[in-house]
């Protein structure tokens, strides 16, 4: 019975002296990130204003001021001032959770806008908030969570917004985040533009809270839209995009000391009123790039660095650097069309002086570099580009038995063949 007693109080003490914990913890960690996020302002743009906090023994209410400047994102002043909102907080202290439905965790958390905010430009549910978001930290530390803006249309008609819902797993060695757009409308004095679904998703191989502090790691984005539509008002014109996805990516190799980059483009169908295009595929890659000289490039921020420090930034060239487009193809209404374009330094153990020497970079680079035009979609051209004629182009491609024209460019140990015979350089 003893032990039972003890066991309970010990349940009890649990309960009341970890929330008290969390408390102090949590106020010290949001004044350590509104300190955190304030010092990098210069390269991100954004600063936080704690304004005020409401501490509680197992909860708490807090106001965040957000302010952005959108020079950040446009380059230039669109609307001549920074933009700034309040955010509301409510936290709840663990080991026992009920903020956002039962469970167990450090602490459950909402954020959410005033729910009166640019309601007199913009329409939106009486119940709903512009933007809200509801997660927790978990007994390890992990957070969670998921984000939401509800259907928006704005009053003056231009806009049409479906809807966003997003959610996030942070890490000490992952992030991942993921979400949705359903469908956008903007009416424009020009044009329109239509767009849905859109989907985005992200992971980056560290802590979410190093994401701006520079370092390479791996990461993968992923970028989806099932229909594009953007439309001239003046000439009636229009661009349709179907089934279009693209994605970014960069890895470390096992050792961790050199990374690779990577690009795909890949849409389904292109329409307009004057060409159409379908099954289009761009894969591109940078390969073999020195981990440590691109974060000193990077850092550095001037790569002017390379010129003055040439010796320091070698080994980006002794991994033999490769910049290649492994494949581009598309169907277009008038042909097929095809090709790459593979390119590699490699034999570097030394740096010339003159790094604008051309015969040194010449005598270490690899190229392999090929194009495939359908005879029709070469026909096409030659009627658009009025500076080429039929006697030009043999002077460039060749022609096969099938009738599609070739060019082709090989350059190894300062040699050049274009179209397999030698080319003077």
């Amino acid at each position: 019975m003893k032990k039972i007693i003890l066991l309970v109080g010990a349940v009890i003490a649990l309960m009341l002296v970890f929330p008290k914990f969390m408390q102090l913890s949590v106020e010290r960690d949001l004044n350590a990130v509104v300190d955190a996020v304030n010092s990098s302002e210069a390269e991100t743009g954004y600063s936080l204003t704690l304004r005020n906090f409401n501490s509680g023994w197992f909860s708490s209410t807090a106001e965040v001021y957000i302010e952005f400047d959108p020079y950040f994102v446009t380059g230039f002043d669109v609307l001549g001032d920074v933009l700034g909102v309040n955010v509301m907080l409510d936290l709840q202290y663990g080991p026992f959770l009920m903020l956002n439905g039962p469970g167990l965790g450090r602490l459950a958390f909402q954020a959410y806008l005033d729910q009166s905010l640019a309601r007199e430009i913009l329409t939106y549910p009486e119940e709903k908030s512009l933007y809200q978001l509801e997660g927790q930290i978990n007994l390890w530390g992990a957070i969670s969570y998921r984000d939401s803006v509800p259907m928006v249309s704005s009053k003056d008609n231009t806009l049409s917004f479906g809807g966003w819902n997003g959610r996030a797993d942070l890490t000490s060695s992952e992030t991942t985040f993921e979400g949705q757009i359903l469908s956008v409308s903007l009416e424009m004095g020009v044009g329109n533009l239509r767009l849905k679904p859109f989907s985005l998703k992200m992971n980056y191989q560290d802590a979410f809270q190093d994401i701006f502090a520079g370092r390479l790691v791996d990461t993968k984005t992923e970028l989806i839209a099932g229909y594009l539509r953007v439309t001239n008002s003046v000439t009636n014109e229009a661009l349709e995009l179907r089934n279009l996805s693209a994605g970014l990516f960069n890895e470390t190799n096992e050792d961790n000391q050199l990374m690779n980059f990577g690009f795909s483009l890949n849409v389904g169908e292109v329409i307009s009123s004057e060409y159409g295009a379908k099954e289009i595929v761009v894969r591109a890659e940078l390969k073999n790039f020195d981990i440590a000289t691109l974060q000193t490039v990077y850092m550095g921020g001037d790569y002017d660095l390379i010129a003055e420090n040439s010796e320091q930034f070698l080994p980006l060239f002794t991994a033999s650097p490769e910049a290649n487009v492994t494949e581009i193809s598309a169907i277009t209404s008038q042909g097929l069309i095809s090709g790459h374009l593979l390119t590699k330094l490699s034999g570097i153990t030394s740096l010339p002086v003159d790094l604008g020497n051309p015969v040194f970079w010449l005598s270490k680079a690899t190229i392999d570099a090929k194009l495939s035009l359908e005879e029709e979609l070469v026909s096409w051209l030659l009627e658009e580009i009025a500076l080429i004629d039929r006697s030009m182009l043999s002077q460039f491609a060749t022609q096969r038995g099938d009738g599609t024209y070739e060019l082709s460019f090989e350059l190894k140990d300062s040699e050049a063949l274009l179209n397999g015979l030698p080319l003077a350089l």
